[in-house]
């Protein structure tokens, strides 16, 4: 006996065994439709999909394991959860012969078919929508309108008459009717469902009545389930509305109580509940995108979807709006001695602050990279996985640049997000370093009353021998100032002779330099050439035209400028020099217009200056010094000089080279190199 029970637990667990469910739903999926795509919060992609059995009956309990989830043909990984997206009901009321009479449950079936709508309607919530229509002898009609109005619904019911009749209404013109008027009014994601509650359909059709024919059809080119409720009475037969129910794949129920209809309204029910697939992109291609969500089987094709979609706008890389280097004041590294170790000079760093911001919108990925170049070279370490940041700061290390004098570099932001797409901010930036000059040697006094010949031996180098012969030929004080003296001018003598060009070079500067003075005291006052007109950034109350004489500095530095703006404003836009304008010299009354390198820009007509670069500014050009929506001012340039003074030259363009449209994203900009001007000194001889 012992025996026989081992066998039987050993059969037991072997049943069990093979009986263990696969990693996708024992229910079998017939259809998969995808509803809608929303990338709104890209690049997280949703799509809601509805997921069928058998009869249309919604699958409950899906899991991750049973769909597979397909982005151009490439696998992705997914979340799923259920949500409640709602229907859109047309309730088709069939108010033929026989409900007058008791039904089933011993009460009128008029009642039985006000029964079953309000336990319909009270499943209801905003997200559904009902309509109800009415059919009658000789007419069909919307008796309440597709609405959400749960109360409104109800009212209607219960105010609902029904006139005795002995005739049997056409309920098929009802469904026709329920149909047209469900897809006009579907939604994108939103099943449509019509219910029909009828006493019977008669069987005999004659004129323009609607006959199923007709609605068989209809029903090839629509997929809308017509669940019915019949109302039972003696002797009907319901086979041409199994054959209706048959065709639609919908569900047929007798009403014999209110249960038996409960089974129809769960299945409707259940028709509100969608899956939300999420899944993260990882492509940041602009072309049309194709979803593929299909079921998991074990054997044969797996039933499946395709939605095909684009995202707009077109995915663009994180840009750069500003780029502030040393909180806008200019790099310079200043020595305290000439002979300083000029490595540890201040500054030895510089701060880079980086605004960022999305073009497209999609704020939501991440910054992967960000990596700050100095003349073509990776400098510091780079930032990465950077997530809901718009500030970025770096760290310029000046220590390597030692050399006197001014050298520019270039400083370059490289960002990168998470789909790879890259975008390059670039700036020219002069970094001047300041050692003193070493100091001339301290001239030997020799006080009163000291011997001279004493005085001479404490010089270096020749000091022994000159006191040595100081005190062989007996040199007074009064000979050896007179020698001195002699000595001095023969060296001024042999110095002039051999820079007698430079002097006399020198000598003709000084008097042109007079002659100038001169003449700016005794001519006439200049005339202007042209003006500038602010249109916007300057308060009502202050100056607003600015005459222009030549060649002008703007910004907001006195000692850099001729035109000072905004001098103590905090966090001002405007570069302590940000730009200038300059007359063509070769080409009297045509002027230029160049971007000094300033931290936030300078635009011409709307378009970005590259810095540094010459551009032609025209009579009724306007330029903005900084951007005016962050407190720049905008001018309108007046050429003053007449027609018929301005030398005529050829037509000078410029193109994407010299401005750019400003998009907050610049290219890669050419090196711009700035030649710094000669500051011989002719008495340095």
């Amino acid at each position: 006996m012992k025996i026989v029970r081992k066998i039987v637990f050993l059969l037991l667990v072997l049943i069990l065994l093979a009986n263990v469910p696969p990693a996708f739903s024992q229910t079998v999926i017939n259809q998969v439709f995808i509803t809608s795509v929303d990338y709104s919060q890209f690049p997280d992609i949703s799509a809601l999909v509805r997921v069928v059995g058998e009869n249309r009956a919604p699958i409950a309990n899906l899991k991750v394991d049973d769909l597979r989830v397909m982005e151009d043909d490439t696998p992705v990984e997914f979340s799923l959860e259920s949500v409640r997206v709602g229907v859109k009901v047309a309730i088709v009321l069939d108010m033929g012969a026989g409900l007058q009479y008791d039904g089933a449950t011993r009460v009128s079936q008029f009642d039985e078919m006000r029964s079953v709508v309000k336990d319909f309607l009270d499943t209801m919530d905003e997200k559904d929508g009902v309509e109800l229509i009415t059919v009658y002898e000789d007419s069909t009609s919307v008796l309440v309108p597709m609405t959400s109005d749960k109360n409104a619904l109800l009212d209607a019911v219960d105010n609902l008459k029904f006139t005795r009749t002995e005739h049997l209404s056409n309920g098929l013109d009802g469904v026709v009717r329920a149909i047209g008027d469900l897809n006009k009014a579907s939604g994108v994601s939103t099943p449509l469902v019509v219910l029909l509650v009828t006493p019977g359909i008669q069987s005999t059709f004659s004129g323009e009545q609607t006959k199923y024919s007709d609605v068989s059809r209809l029903l090839d080119t629509v997929d809308i389930p017509i669940h019915t409720v019949l109302l039972v009475r003696p002797g009907q037969q319901p086979q041409l509305l199994q054959e209706l129910v048959t065709k639609s794949r919908a569900q047929f129920v007798r009403y014999t109580s209110r249960d038996s209809a409960k089974a129809l309204i769960d299945l409707i029910d259940a028709q509100r509940w969608q899956y939300r697939i999420t899944y993260r992109t990882t492509s940041g291609s602009a072309a049309e995108r194709t979803l593929k969500v299909a079921a998991r089987t074990e054997t044969g094709a797996p039933p499946f979807d395709v939605e095909k979609f684009t995202v707009l706008p077109e995915p663009q890389p994180p840009a750069v709006l500003s780029m502030t280097i040393n909180n806008g004041d200019p790099v310079t590294r200043t020595a305290p001695s000439y002979d300083s170790d000029l490595t540890g000079i201040p500054l030895t760093e510089a701060k880079i602050d980086v605004q960022v911001y999305w073009p497209d919108g999609f704020s939501h990925r991440k910054i992967v990279r960000a990596e700050l170049f100095v003349d073509g070279q990776p400098h510091g370490e780079p930032l990465l996985d950077l997530e809901n940041v718009d500030t970025l700061s770096f760290t310029w290390d000046l220590r390597t640049y030692t050399n006197k004098g001014k050298t520019t570099s270039r400083v370059q932001v490289v960002l990168t997000d998470e789909l790879g797409l890259q975008s390059i901010e670039e700036l020219q930036v002069p970094v001047e370093v300041f050692v003193p000059d070493k100091p001339e040697p301290t001239p030997i006094v020799v006080a009163a009353g000291t011997d001279i010949c004493e005085s001479l031996n404490s010089l270096p180098y020749a000091g022994e021998s000159l006191y040595s012969a100081c005190q062989k030929w007996g040199i007074t004080p009064a000979q050896m100032l007179n020698m001195l003296i002699a000595l001095a001018a023969l060296v001024m003598v042999v110095i002039i002779w051999v820079n007698r060009e430079k002097v006399q070079e020198k000598g003709r500067a000084i008097a042109d330099g007079i002659t100038r003075a001169w003449e700016s005291i005794t001519r006439p006052k200049a005339v202007a050439k042209a003006k500038l007109v602010a249109i916007a950034g300057i308060p009502d109350n202050e100056v607003k035209e600015f005459e222009i004489f030549g060649d002008t500095r703007i910004g907001r530095h006195p000692e850099f400028t001729d035109l000072c703006f905004q001098q103590n404003k905090e966090n001002s836009v405007i570069s302590r020099e940000h730009c200038k304008i300059q007359e063509d010299e070769n080409n009297p009354g045509h002027w230029f217009i160049i971007d000094r390198s300033s931290s936030y820009g300078t635009f011409l007509n709307g378009k970005k200056l590259h810095p540094m670069k010459q551009v032609p500014l025209r009579d009724g050009d306007e330029f903005d010094v900084g951007p005016t929506a962050m407190g720049g001012i905008r001018f309108k340039f007046i050429n003053l000089v007449p027609e018929d003074e301005i030398v005529e030259s050829a037509d000078v363009e410029y193109g994407d080279d010299d401005v750019e449209i400003y998009t907050g994203t610049n290219p890669v900009l050419e090196d711009i190199s700035s030649d710094e001007d000669d500051n011989d000194d002719a008495w340095n001889f």
